[in-house]
């Protein structure tokens, strides 16, 4: 014979239980490209330009550039550039126009 907590627990019913929210699952089938990506480096020679101004570097982030680095030279004596790495994803329109030069250079 069971301990009479344990039968109160086997006698519980189910009606005592909350319902809780049923949430459905979707499922898509969704082919994606992997992201192309677009680079654009500036190199500028301190001895004869100026580093970018804050105005060319929003001007650039307008237009959808993003600064991934810089290197400085002159940092390892090897030289007196200024490079600005900047990079940017290609989006819809830009993409087949990128496919249309690739085909067009072959």
């Amino acid at each position: 014979m069971l301990p009479r907590s344990t039968a109160s627990f086997l006698s519980y019913r189910q009606e005592h239980v909350q319902s809780t929210l049923h949430i459905p699952i979707v499922y898509e089938e969704h082919q994606l490209e992997p992201p192309r990506w677009e680079y654009r480096l500036i190199s500028l020679d301190l001895h004869k330009e100026p580093v970018l101004s804050a105005a060319s570097l929003t001007r650039l982030g307008q237009e959808g550039w993003l600064l991934q680095a810089i290197v400085d030279e002159r940092a390892s004596g090897s030289g007196t550039q200024l490079h600005y790495y900047f990079v940017r994803r290609l989006l819809g329109s830009e993409q087949e126009a990128g496919r249309e030069e690739q085909v067009l250079e072959e």
